[in-house]
């Protein structure tokens, strides 16, 4: 039994009434993985040493099997990367971040919806918590911080998914990598439309709202993921009438209206939470939204058809 589209497979084989194996092909047909599948009458009818006796001549036979026919696959015959003619698709990195950060965003918020975590995020600094429970509140955190990280990185890795596609030949050089390949994210979100095949203007404006906001979004990355040591990183030893006082400036009043005040819209000072997270989709949704619609027709038709899709077709060959 073939299942699945034409780059991915998976073959079925009963190995004895209650016991079925699967050879399955994952991560874009480079690989094969076996899995075994019983059936839930068989689950407490006693015979555990039996399938797990058949499993393992399973493996002993299809290891066999593969090694007697390892001669039809030599080295000399196989196709190198360099030799095809073209790529029929390439992974779609953008969507892969961009999907497993809205997963673990709605994630939080279900966490965030019920009543015990509600009791934890609402009591007071100095309430004691179990251990169990600083667990649970670290793993709550983390959801929000991944999920923010790979939004962040879904935003880089759509503005190189369309360099990568569509960068115009005469830019193919080593002459500019450092121009085009390795230059900074607004720099290449300005000029996106020079060097890329398919636009008809330019997707982004100097000084504009989202230019702005990418910017800020920068320095928020830089700053929050990068390690960046800051002033509001640092705690300082204040000494007043003999009595020691620490102050620490993402932590305290103080810091945190300073950059409130500043009018930043992603502060560090600010818990990554569900807003801040939101926040930073709707940065990476807005970008998508301009570039598409800088692109002309054809071009904007293509993108269209693999944004939301594992794989991208063609790689723009045929485009702009």
């Amino acid at each position: 039994m073939h299942v699945g589209p034409q780059t991915e497979w998976s073959y079925c084989l009963s190995v004895e009434e209650t016991l079925i194996a699967e050879l399955r092909s994952f991560l874009g047909n480079t690989a094969t993985n076996v899995r075994f599948w019983l059936r839930e009458s068989s689950k407490n009818n006693g015979k555990t040493d039996i399938i797990s006796d058949s499993v393992g001549n399973f493996i002993a036979e299809l290891r066999d099997s593969v090694d007697k026919n390892v001669g039809l696959f030599e080295d000399d015959s196989d196709t190198s990367a360099n030799t095809l003619e073209k790529r029929v698709a390439t992974s779609n990195i953008f969507w892969e971040n961009y999907k497993r950060a809205k997963k673990l965003l709605d994630t939080a918020k279900i966490f965030a919806s019920k009543s015990e975590m509600k009791e934890l995020l609402l009591s007071p600094a100095s309430l004691e918590v179990s251990k169990e429970q600083e667990s649970a509140l670290d793993l709550f955190v983390s959801f929000y911080q991944r999920a923010g990280f790979l939004f962040i990185a879904s935003l880089e890795s759509f503005v190189d998914t369309i360099y990568g596609a569509l960068l115009k030949e005469e830019f193919r050089h080593n002459l500019f990598q450092s121009m085009v390949g390795r230059a900074d994210l607004q720099r290449k979100i300005l000029t996106i439309h020079l060097y890329c095949r398919g636009f008809d203007k330019a997707a982004l404006e100097i000084c504009s709202n989202l230019w702005n906001e990418i910017d800020e979004l920068r320095k928020y990355r830089n700053d929050k993921f990068h390690g960046n040591v800051l002033d509001e990183h640092d705690s300082h030893i204040l000494l007043e009438d003999g009595i020691f006082f620490v102050y620490h400036p993402s932590l305290e009043f103080r810091g945190r209206k300073a950059e409130k005040k500043g009018g930043k819209r992603f502060r560090i000072s600010k818990p990554m939470g569900s807003e801040t997270v939101s926040e930073i989709q709707e940065v990476v949704d807005a970008l998508v939204d301009v570039t598409l619609s800088a692109m002309n027709e054809e071009t904007r038709g293509w993108v269209q058809s693999w944004l939301h899709e594992s794989m991208i077709p063609l790689l723009g060959e045929k485009q702009g």
